[in-house]
């Protein structure tokens, strides 16, 4: 099985953010169920939802509701499983690795550099990039721009080590 061309995935993108559109009347947005996530496991220790929704400046029915009634959770839960079957039926599903300390230290640093971000933006690439381009909005392609130059800048930086 050979893995897809640059336009394939492309293609797959456009066509899974259209079926996402159309059945769930809202973009794609990756990172927030992460906050709800980790409010739900608070709420286990025995923390109020008022109080984690108060902290997470978020309605109270967002952190209140099962966990499978979450839309971008769904969506969430489908591409992890997704890309295990698909690595699956590859045959490349190992938990050896070829990757020295260094790397490994440099992606968890990557890892968490992205994270933070994403908090602080208060989303992620996927709200930002994604969404308001196929929106037709200026923010996405003015993200778009930077998210090139933060890449060109972080390549060049890699390189250096």
């Amino acid at each position: 099985m050979t893995p897809w061309s640059m336009k394939t995935g492309a293609v797959m993108i456009i066509v899974l953010f259209t079926l996402m559109l159309a059945t769930t009347q809202t973009g794609w947005g990756a990172s927030t169920p992460f906050g709800i996530w980790f409010g739900k496991a608070v709420m286990l220790l025995g923390v109020s939802v008022e109080s984690v929704a108060y902290f997470a400046d978020r309605p109270v029915g967002m952190f209140a509701t099962p966990f499978f009634e979450h839309q971008i959770t769904v969506q969430n839960v489908g591409i992890v499983m997704g890309t295990l079957i698909c690595v699956l039926l590859m045959g490349q599903f190992s938990f050896k690795s070829s990757y020295s300390a260094k790397q490994l230290m440099l992606f968890a640093m990557g890892g968490l550099m992205m994270g933070l971000g994403t908090r602080f933006a208060n989303g992620c690439n996927v709200g930002a990039l994604y969404t308001p381009i196929a929106n037709l909005s200026l923010a996405g392609w003015i993200f778009l721009v930077f998210l090139i130059v933060g890449g060109i800048l972080g390549n060049k930086a890699a390189s250096r080590t």
